[in-house]
């Protein structure tokens, strides 16, 4: 089997990986540690393009004689009736998936007073069966039969582990890549170390040098494929040298502390490379003398260095929105959503550099934060449809709503937000606007004047993505008669 990655060296390659790589791996997690097994039912989201849910959710489920559940789609009514109707036990997911979910039923239970008693002392009696008693209509709304939650593709957050746990639900962490088949390390059932991306896969082995994360085992790939230089830049001597930082412990628990290189990873799993997008940016206006890519809030952002000399003075608008619909939006229509620009920022100082000239990009976002200037707001009037718009996305996203923001590139809505913006906007105003049609309205103001003017109704509905909370919660307390419902 042949996978493509931009792998730990950057340029995209091809993963070889033999059936000996991917036995070692469907052996780990059906055998040796019989998490999927015949009994499970295995619910299927992400893409299976990608090493991680192709084994996770297809060929070991075939391995090991579970069912796999499909959901026709990422819209939550679907996923909920599907984790309902087919009775699922194990969702495998990326962090952002389940940040979303946490996030739904975290502010159902800060909502109530008592919810948030019961919340603190389920967190003081550390029982599973406990939580899951206390909050077993929040279960049942995921179908009532979750034994485990996997996560994998990037690192996902301690404190969302924790407040799972506290919930009643068990998050299992992976930590691999592509030329592992993917698995490196993984979480054991009930020995959840938070932090931790759980132990090592039965026979393999890990080492640590100089502070980076190395494997060895039967699950390394035999390479890539056409590419011997980039194969014998991570595998030495039988050692893949992954070009993450992180340390064991002593139970061998790893821990991971960074990455090595400066490729990006989203919390969906995607890998990318920022030298690529800089050059493709650079290309698009003799106007961008530097430019640098970064990570920030889960999306990728840019700092621009104009070069003022190279924009025509008959060029209409400021130059934030020269370089706006000149650079980042021609760039954006050409590549796949995960590698959208979604912010940029303007400075007149070069960026930071090494000696060599290469961009610092472990500095860019400090660098962008201190140089950018909030963009001015005066004389534009605001009305009801648009507080009601701004309130739904800052409560839904946690993101700072201002009307000339553009929806994807300021605000960095991905497609699983978007989906949750057009229910709400359905709900409350009776207009259908698809996912894809939100790259029309160039601003959240352009959006709230369309509705104002279309609009059918004006019911505020504050639908989000956890819509498997539609219903009320009820909390079970010691008598069995009597029942909290929120």
């Amino acid at each position: 089997m042949i996978i493509y990655t931009s792998g730990t060296t950057g340029s995209p390659k091809g993963v070889m990986l033999t059936f000996e790589n991917l036995i070692a791996n469907i052996e780990a997690v059906s055998e040796k540690v019989p998490i999927i097994t015949k009994n499970e039912t295995i619910l299927m989201l992400l893409p299976c393009h990608h090493i991680f849910p192709l084994m996770g959710t297809i060929v070991i489920p075939l391995y090991a004689g579970s069912t796999i559940a499909m959901s026709p789609s990422m819209a939550s009514e679907d996923i909920i009736n599907t984790l309902k109707e087919h009775k699922v036990s194990i969702m495998i997911g990326v962090p952002r998936l389940y940040y979303a979910i946490r996030k739904g039923i975290m502010d159902k239970v800060k909502a109530s007073k008592l919810a948030m008693v019961l919340f603190k002392l389920a967190k003081l009696a550390g029982s599973k069966s406990f939580s899951k008693t206390i909050f077993k209509t929040a279960h049942n709304k995921f179908g009532g039969h979750i034994k485990y939650l996997v996560s994998g593709g990037a690192a996902i957050d301690k404190e969302a582990v924790h407040d799972f746990k506290i919930l009643g639900f068990e998050v299992l962490e992976g930590y691999g890549m592509s030329e592992a088949a993917p698995m490196i390390t993984f979480t054991r059932p009930s020995k959840v170390r938070l932090g931790s991306a759980g132990q090592a896969v039965p026979g393999i082995e890990i080492n640590i040098v100089e502070n980076e994360i190395t494997a060895r085992g039967k699950n390394i790939m035999a390479g890539y494929y056409n590419k011997p230089d980039d194969t014998a830049e991570v595998i030495k001597n039988g050692w893949l040298y992954t070009g993450d930082l992180g340390h064991l412990d002593k139970e061998g628990y790893l821990f991971i502390t960074g990455r090595k290189k400066d490729i990006i990873i989203l919390s969906n799993g995607k890998n990318i490379n920022p030298e690529e997008i800089e050059m493709k940016l650079e290309k698009l206006s003799p106007a961008v003398k530097e430019v640098g890519v970064f990570a920030m809030d889960d999306s990728l952002h840019a700092v621009i260095l104009p070069d003022f000399t190279k924009i025509k003075n008959d060029t209409p608008g400021d130059f934030q929105d020269f370089f706006k619909w000149n650079v980042i939006d021609p760039y954006n229509n050409q590549v796949s959503p995960y590698k959208k620009i979604h912010g940029f920022t303007l400075v007149n100082e070069e960026l930071p550099k090494t000696r060599l000239g290469k961009i610092k990009h472990f500095q860019l976002e400090k660098f962008a934060v201190h140089m950018k200037k909030r963009k001015s707001e005066e004389n534009i009037k605001l009305f009801e449809e648009y507080e009601l718009i701004k309130k739904f996305i800052e409560e839904q996203f946690e993101k700072d709503v201002h009307p000339t923001d553009h929806i994807e590139m300021d605000l960095a809505i991905d497609s699983l937000g978007l989906v949750s913006l057009s229910v709400f906007v359905h709900a409350s105003f009776g207009i259908s606007i698809k996912e894809n049609d939100f790259a029309k309205y160039e601003s959240v103001i352009k959006l709230a004047e369309y509705i104002k003017e279309n609009r059918t109704k004006l019911t505020v509905e504050n639908i989000q993505w956890s819509d498997i909370l539609k219903s009320p919660f009820s909390f079970s307390l010691s008598n069995p008669k009597k029942q909290a419902v929120f």
